[in-house]
């Protein structure tokens, strides 16, 4: 009886090793997947950051005034906080911007396709009559 108990733990414990080991992976595309959307959606994240921002002041507006009359006071402060957050978030559109920028041009580049030859192009200058680049009657030194 011990050793059947013990063969399921160990079987229990392999399951669990390999389920957290799928984790990561899947984590690294998942963030990879959503870094990707945000490089390509940039804007519209923004736009709907600064709509929270707009709600979450209004409901502090409503919800609790004497606090925002408290905040009032204080204005020169706020002003700094909110030029802050605005710099902070027009670089971070900037900076997706960027990525996504150098990712579509290394996509790019790697999806080139090489141009075809000409039969021109693969004639020696000292031969253009010959296709192979050799003259008749030459030996293997070059020498006729």
């Amino acid at each position: 009886m011990g050793s059947s108990v013990r063969a399921r733990i160990k079987e229990m414990r392999q399951r669990l090793v390999r389920r957290t080991h799928r984790i990561l992976p899947r984590f690294r595309r998942w963030a990879r997947a959503v870094d990707f959307w945000i490089q390509d959606h940039h804007v519209a994240v923004v736009i709907a950051m600064f709509a929270l921002l707009i709600v979450g002041a209004g409901a502090l507006l409503w919800m609790d005034w004497d606090a925002v009359i408290g905040l009032a006071k204080d204005l020169a402060p706020v002003a700094t906080i909110v030029s802050i957050i605005a710099s902070a978030l027009l670089g971070v559109i900037k900076w997706f911007g960027k990525r996504r920028a150098a990712r579509l041009a290394r996509k790019s580049t790697t999806t080139t396709v090489p141009h075809t030859r000409e039969a021109e192009a693969d004639r020696s200058a000292s031969a253009p009559s010959t296709p192979s680049g050799s003259t008749e009657g030459e030996d293997a030194n070059g020498e006729g």
